[in-house]
């Protein structure tokens, strides 16, 4: 499986499409912090940069999950490197799971490549080291959500085997469409507004920010261990369930 990792990880650092993406994201974050120090706003200038910064690294969720959930998935399919594995001997357990933890390398490498950016602008621009540090660390917590629908968008993969409509779906829940719909529906329907139930807390990111994020609350760390459970965990292992009894398709 290891073998089934590296060798794929070498081929997608040689897709240009992966760095491209890459390079206009970290061009975002750069093009941001330049507008704070040359087109200056009231308020602190470390707060600022937070602000204006922080907003540009909040796409990074959708802008970088893309070009991995296809390097990944897509291709996987495309170019039968899939079967191929299979026919070698890896078996499908293996190969989901090889596949997961591929698309965490990644967003993991555009996160630092990210965070160097962030770091670097800062410094030019003279922000203090602490804000600096909470903005990278929020990029993390934000890009968790994206390892949790790359989970959840892996039933549809290898369910219907094919990437295009799981990539749909992702970027529908990555984009907070559903999460929208769920707020609309807590807002709307008397019973759940009186109970202050809030729907769209059953989404990753929802719920990071409601419960594990919010001072209010004091459930940070096991909110978390829920998060990964059941919105990483169990999508992985029931894709494998699922794949172990489909056909292959050539």
């Amino acid at each position: 499986m290891i073998n089934s990792i590296t060798a794929d990880l070498i081929r997608v650092q040689k897709k240009k499409s992966f760095f491209i993406m890459v390079i206009i994201q970290c061009l975002l974050i750069v093009g941001l912090a330049l507008f704070v120090m040359y087109f200056p706003t009231t308020g602190n200038r470390s707060n600022n940069f937070y602000i204006a910064v922080g907003a540009g690294a909040g796409l990074s969720s959708l802008l970088i999950a893309i070009p991995v959930f296809l390097a990944v998935f897509s291709d996987d399919f495309r170019s039968h490197a899939m079967q191929t594995a299979i026919g070698f001997g890896l078996s499908r357990t293996k190969l989901i799971v090889a596949r997961y933890l591929e698309a965490l390398v990644l967003i993991a490498e555009c996160c630092i490549y990210i965070n160097i950016t962030e770091l670097v602008m800062g410094m030019i621009a003279n922000v203090d080291m602490k804000t600096i540090g909470e903005l990278c660390k929020d990029t993390w917590i934000s890009l968790t959500p994206t390892m949790c629908y790359v989970a959840i968008s892996m039933l549809i993969v290898y369910s219907m085997q094919s990437a295009t409509f799981a990539l749909v779906m992702y970027i529908i829940f990555n984009t907070g469409v559903i999460s929208g719909i769920l707020a609309g529906i807590s807002a709307v329907i008397p019973f759940i507004r009186k109970n202050n139930i809030h729907l769209e807390w059953i989404l990753p990111d929802q719920l990071i920010n409601g419960l594990a994020l919010n001072p209010e609350y004091n459930y940070g760390y096991a909110i978390w261990g829920v998060v990964v459970i059941v919105f990483i965990l169990i999508p992985v292992w029931l894709s494998t369930v699922i794949f172990k009894n489909k056909e292959l398709e050539f």
